[in-house]
């Protein structure tokens, strides 16, 4: 064999008894001739010289793969708590002392069964405070993320009621030196809620003041403490589950002394 570029002949093999042979050690590139003669007993023949050939790595760059086909199509269920409920949280039918919550199970139950949810909530709401309330799934694997309601949607607990009207008029039923019973009647409109109670008032000096420190329960209540010869007077609230209504009339003054009887002689 020998480079284009040169001249000189270099022998491979001196005796190849195949059609075939493997040049070795080339260098990359480099253009290259090869001759080859035969030989018998009598001699050696003329030699035949190839085409010039560059020496190269025997590969190509990978044409692009076959088309991909799914062989196998499977599953992967996850084993876990729940996701949150779907929401959003509805909140309906507000009172002040209850609420409706309606939500949809969730969309990713952990692979197993929603065995119940768990409700945060107030057992009783305050009248004008705002809430925000929120539930979550339970499974086997345990308690999920909860879902809110939204802020800008929270709830306002508002009492269905109003506030009662006055009651009727108290007046003095009997009276001592140091006590009078006051009775009086319940208002004609409890501000379709139960009364409560009462609160009974006395006036002191110009302002009026509390008699009762719990709530009175019934449409009397005996007053005590008080000074013999003064007069009195009594207003009196009624009180429902909206709060105290309006003060009845003042009732007429009535002197603290002990009753007494007149006798007289016929003349």
């Amino acid at each position: 064999m020998r480079e284009t570029t040169g001249t000189s002949w270099v022998e491979l093999a001196a005796t190849v008894i195949r059609t075939t042979f493997k040049a070795a050690r080339l260098t990359t590139g480099v253009e290259y001739q090869f001759r080859v003669k035969a030989q018998n007993r009598y001699g050696v023949g003329p030699s035949i010289i190839s085409e010039p050939v560059v020496a190269a790595y025997p590969f190509t760059v990978p044409g692009p793969p076959d088309t991909p086909q799914v062989i196998y199509v499977f599953n992967v269920k996850v084993l876990d708590r729940p996701g949150p409920p779907d929401g959003p949280l509805a909140v309906t039918d507000v009172t002040s002392e209850k609420c409706i919550l309606s939500w949809l199970p969730p969309s990713h139950d952990g692979g197993a069964k929603i065995e119940y949810y768990i409700i945060e909530k107030l057992t009783k709401l305050l009248k004008g405070n705002e809430y925000i309330f929120r539930v979550m799934a339970v499974n086997k694997y345990g308690v999920g993320e909860p879902l809110e309601s939204e802020p800008v949607i929270s709830v306002i607990a508002q009492y269905p009621f109003k506030l009662p009207g006055p009651p009727g008029e108290p007046s003095v039923q009997t009276s001592s030196k140091d006590s009078m019973l006051v009775v009086w009647n319940k208002p004609s409109d409890d501000g379709g809620s139960k009364i409560l109670g009462y609160h009974l008032e006395k006036p002191s000096s110009i302002l009026w003041t509390k008699i009762n420190r719990g709530l009175i329960t019934d449409t009397q209540f005996k007053v005590s403490g008080i000074e013999e010869g003064l007069f009195y007077e009594y207003r009196v609230y009624a009180e429902n589950i909206a709060g105290i209504g309006k003060c009845s009339n003042a009732s007429e003054p009535v002197a603290a002394r002990d009753p007494f009887s007149l006798s007289w002689t016929r003349p």
